[in-house]
């Protein structure tokens, strides 16, 4: 992978991460394209070169929320949960909330915030 590349995709990571922060401490109304290209560092403009518009930035942040989540759910051939299998889902479920406080937070929020469950709903569908 060239620079230039790998120069882009650090960007675009380091604005996901920012909104995702935005997003879980704000909620989606209140945190604004403005907002995230400050805490990003970049212009409002410049985020555009990565981002079409907040949504999408909302979509791809819901989908990888998720997916860090949601991988735990995993059940055996039987579709039944053994007692053991669910001890090791409960925890890691735990590690989870440490390592994706964020991501957790985003989540819960779309319970919590209308206007957020709305759109996640309308992603999702």
């Amino acid at each position: 992978m060239n620079t230039r590349k790998i120069r882009y995709e650090l960007q675009r990571q380091l604005i996901l991460d920012k909104s995702l922060e935005l997003f879980s401490r704000k909620g989606f109304a209140q945190t604004s394209i403005v907002d995230i290209a400050k805490e990003s560092d970049i212009s409002k403009g410049h985020l555009y070169h990565y981002f079409s518009s907040k949504d999408q930035l909302f979509e791809e942040i819901l989908v990888s929320s998720f997916n860090s989540i949601f991988k735990y759910f995993n059940v055996n051939d039987h579709n039944i949960i053994t007692p053991g299998e669910f001890e090791d889902f409960i925890l890691r479920v735990f590690r989870s909330l440490e390592q994706n406080y964020l991501n957790w937070k985003l989540i819960f929020q779309l319970f919590t915030q209308p206007e957020m469950s709305e759109r996640a709903i309308a992603f999702i569908e």
